[in-house]
């Protein structure tokens, strides 16, 4: 069900987000058996870590990408139900402010019954905020934190080949360094 009003700006949708997220533990496997022989190649046949981290950067970088992109076939319902949120409740909120005009800057009576009660200044505030999630909703249905777990999910299996090239001592210090600018 598409929903404009919606509060997660996503009109709805923000759940399909947790299938890709599922998914991303399960490429926990070809992580861990890559990380594996990574490291074999490192201990016995003296390879460095650093000749591996473009690949290791590739597959993290690669499998939310790919597991995400599917979302990406739900972009148009999210611009229709903003076209047509801004549309529909737009027209509301137009005429509610119309009658507002009327009673309290002109100061003519309001013959029909009000759309949302007493036309006072709360009425005025609760339609005008009611069109806000509408102007909020994101075309792009892929929740970017999502995205940055998967990344870290699939990078556990690599922190274990980082102590064959750097020192816990070396890391300490670097991210010390990094904190202190």
């Amino acid at each position: 069900f598409i929903d404009p009003l919606h509060a997660v700006k996503m009109v709805g949708l923000e759940y399909l987000n947790l299938v890709p997220l599922t998914f991303s533990f399960i490429f926990i496997a070809p992580s861990a058996m890559m990380s594996s022989v990574i490291g074999i190649d490192i201990i016995y046949n003296g390879a460095s870590f650093m000749s591996y981290y473009q690949l290791i950067l590739f597959y993290v970088i690669l499998s939310p990408v790919i597991l995400y992109s599917p979302l990406l076939i739900f972009m148009p319902k999210l611009i229709n139900a903003k076209r047509n949120g801004v549309l529909l409740f737009g027209d509301l909120l137009r005429k509610h402010n119309q009658d507002y005009v009327k009673k309290w800057i002109d100061g003519k009576p309001i013959q029909k019954e009000p759309i949302l009660g007493a036309l006072d200044n709360s009425s005025l505030a609760d339609i005008n905020g009611s069109y806000t999630p509408i102007e909020e909703i994101k075309l792009f249905p892929v929740d970017l934190k999502m995205i940055i777990v998967s990344v870290f999910v699939n990078l556990i299996p690599y922190i274990p080949l980082v102590f064959t090239y750097y020192s816990f001592s070396d890391l300490f210090e670097l991210l010390i360094a990094s904190f202190m600018g």
